[in-house]
């Protein structure tokens, strides 16, 4: 149990660094790719049915 606790420690400290970077510059990009694809995706998939 403790050997599994220092390589969780290890990689956890390793993420903790990264997560705050991503989720910071990522809340703002995917708001918007999100709503684009969102429409495009459905719409397309329902004319490209349809007209073939």
């Amino acid at each position: 149990m403790t050997p599994p606790g220092s390589h969780l420690v290890s990689v956890t400290t390793g993420h903790r660094d990264e997560k705050p970077v991503i989720p910071l510059n990522l809340p703002k990009p995917p708001p918007r790719p999100a709503r684009a694809p969102s429409y495009p995706i459905p719409l397309r998939a329902s004319t490209h049915a349809p007209t073939t």
